[in-house]
């Protein structure tokens, strides 16, 4: 994708994710229909995994226990340090251990490997959103 569409993609991201849940939904249904890879990158877009930092830490464990094994650790492997400690923050001591060991223990990971990880943990954590069981980014609107 060149700059001046990914820029557009952006723009398009930023103003949905500043529309009410249900606006946003009917024009991503909307979108969808007409274009799906578009309404993909669109909420690809809108929703990336640095966003987790914005998760309240027990909803943190709503979502790692719905995820399958190993994914967090991958999706992990690239991220801030307060990302690590917020999500570290959401889980007993004994997860964060384990999470930490499968971190270290995968090593070097290829870049493509660790962002398609970070995009299937964050399509999961739009499913538990849009199901009411998390809330992603705090909305301004209602």
């Amino acid at each position: 994708m060149d700059g001046k569409k990914r820029a557009g993609l952006d723009v398009a991201a930023d103003l949905l994710s500043d529309l009410d849940k249900d606006h946003r939904e009917r024009v991503l249904a909307g979108i969808a229909a007409l274009d799906p890879a578009m309404a993909r990158k669109l909420r690809e877009a809108m929703c990336v995994f640095e966003d987790l930092i914005h998760v309240d830490p027990r909803e943190i464990q709503v979502l790692v226990r719905e995820l399958p094994p190993g994914l967090l650790a991958m999706a992990m492997r690239k991220v801030s340090a307060a990302l690590k400690a917020h999500i570290f923050s959401g889980l007993s001591e004994r997860a964060a251990e384990i999470l930490r060991e499968d971190i270290d223990a995968l090593g070097p990971q290829r870049v493509s490997d660790v962002q398609a990880a970070q995009v299937q943990v964050m399509e999961l954590a739009q499913k538990l959103e849009s199901q009411g069981k998390i809330l992603i980014k705090p909305q301004s609107k209602s």
